[in-house]
């Protein structure tokens, strides 16, 4: 007996089949190169964007914060004596030198400051006069520093005897500031 045939042989592909899978393969890993690239570049773009938005944070807002504060605030800012001229400024010099030292023309309208008197020792009523008359307008009187105690307005407290002031007396300060005379809650003036 013969042996029987062999089975036949899987169909082998075709050398042109072949070249046209491998072609397929090619394809498709360039397009994932491709992928990859775009979004390598749209990753690189959006680190790019976020760089350029914290440095334009770091240099054009931040430095708006940092103005200087209006010549109004300042605590050196004083009233001059001499009040600003509008004639106009005259070309020959002086005959003679004067004493007078020259002061620049206030550049703002800044409000002129008072010198705190010595109110310490008179009655409230005596005290608030006193700091009326050099222009004071915000004046408060509270009862002594421990309690605090508002008592602005109260005639019953009117002749008793100021043991401070705040601001302390001989400060410089504009006329429109809060002045809190501290008053003696015991007694009035002259009484034991």
């Amino acid at each position: 007996m013969t042996p029987p045939p062999p089975p036949p042989a899987p169909a082998s592909p075709t050398p042109e089949a072949a070249d046209g899978g491998e072609e397929k393969d090619v394809e498709e890993e360039e397009k994932r190169r491709r992928r990859y690239i775009v979004l390598a570049l749209l990753v690189l773009l959006l680190l790019l964007l976020c760089l350029g938005a914290f440095l334009y944070y770091l240099f054009a807002i931040r430095d708006t914060g940092d103005t200087p504060e209006p010549a109004e605030s300042s605590p050196a800012v004083t009233a001059t004596t001499a009040a600003p001229t509008t004639d106009a400024p005259t070309t020959t010099a002086p005959a003679t030198p004067t004493a007078e030292p020259t002061t620049a023309a206030p550049t703002t309208d800044a409000p002129a400051t008072i010198t705190v008197p010595s109110v310490t020792g008179k009655s409230v009523v005596g005290a608030i006069e006193t700091l009326e008359q050099v222009g004071f307008v915000n004046i408060k009187v509270v009862l002594d520093s421990v309690t605090g105690t508002e008592v602005t307005g109260d005639s019953k407290y009117d002749n008793h005897q100021v043991i401070g002031v705040n601001p302390g007396e001989g400060s410089s300060v504009v006329g429109t500031a809060e002045i809190i005379l501290i008053a003696d809650s015991k007694s009035g003036v002259g009484s034991g």
